[in-house]
C-alpha cells in the first residue's frame, strides 16, 4: 500500500499530461519489434534473452523495461516483474501503462487494495479503458465494495462487439451476490457471443478471482 501511496503523490506533481495506453504498440528499432513479436506469441523465453540483450545498453528506454516486467508476470513471477514497472516510471514518468502492469502483479498476489490504486491511476489518465474498469470491479468485489463495482460496471457495455468485460463483471457481481447460476448463464452468454477465442483472453483472470476469494460476498447489491 505505501508503494501505491508514494506513486499517487508522485504522479500529483507530476501533474497531467500522462499518455499512454494499456498496450503500448510496438515502434522503433528492429530488436524491440522482435522482442514484442515474440512475447505476444508466447515465446517467453525468447522473449526474455532479446530483451535482456536489450538491457545491456545504457539507459534501456521505459518501453523495454516495462517488455522485461511484462514477460516475468506472464511467466508467473509477478513479484520479480514488479521492479521493472517501477524502473520505467522512473525512467518516463509518462509511460502510465506500467501502473496497469503494476495492478496486474499486484492483482496476482491478491493485494486487492494495492492493484486497485493502480488501476485508478491508470484509467484517471487513460479515461474508459474497459480492461481496467473490469479489473476495478473485481479488485471492488474481492475487497466487499459490491456498490462501488455496480458504479465501474456502468462503465462496461454488454453490446460491445469485441469485448466481454461487461459479461465477466457481471459474473463476477452474481458470484458476490451468491447467484452462482446467474454468474454460469452470463458467462456461457459471453462465450456464445465472443467465441471461445476471445472468452479464453479473460477466463483466467475471472478464475483466479473466483479461487481465491469468499463466495457469497457480505455486501450484495443486485447485479444491474
Amino acid at each position: 500500500m505505501l508503494k501505491a501511496l508514494i506513486l499517487i503523490a508522485a504522479l500529483l506533481v507530476a501533474g497531467p499530461g500522462l499518455i499512454v495506453a494499456a498496450e503500448k504498440a510496438p515502434e522503433g528499432d528492429a530488436a524491440y519489434q522482435e522482442a514484442f513479436v515474440a512475447f505476444k506469441a508466447g515465446k517467453l523465453e525468447e522473449a526474455l534473452q532479446r530483451v535482456d540483450a536489450m538491457l545491456l545498453r545504457a539507459p534501456a528506454p521505459a518501453r523495454v523495461l516495462e517488455l522485461k516486467g511484462r514477460i516475468l508476470h506472464r511467466k508467473g513471477e509477478p513479484e520479480k516483474a514488479e521492479p521493472f514497472f517501477f524502473m520505467a516510471l522512473e525512467r518516463d514518468p509518462e509511460w502510465v501503462s506500467a501502473h496497469f502492469h503494476l495492478g496486474e502483479a499486484a492483482f496476482r498476489r491478491k493485494e486487492w487494495s494495492d492493484a486497485l490504486q493502480y488501476y485508478l491511476i491508470h484509467l484517471k489518465h487513460v479515461p474508459g479503458s474497459k480492461a481496467t474498469i473490469l479489473k476495478l470491479v473485481y479488485c471492488q468485489v474481492a475487497s466487499d465494495q459490491l456498490t462501488q463495482a455496480a458504479q465501474f460496471i456502468l462503465g462496461l457495455d454488454p453490446s460491445d462487439e469485441y469485448e466481454p468485460g461487461y459479461y465477466f463483471a457481471r459474473a463476477a457481481m452474481a458470484l458476490a451476490s451468491g447467484k452462482t447460476k446467474e454468474a454460469t448463464d452470463v458467462l456461457a452468454q459471453a462465450r456464445t457471443i465472443y467465441g471461445n477465442d476471445v472468452y479464453a483472453v479473460y477466463e483466467p483472470d475471472f478464475l483466479f478471482l473466483r479461487k481465491n476469494v469468499t463466495w457469497p460476498r457480505s455486501n450484495t447489491p443486485a447485479a444491474k
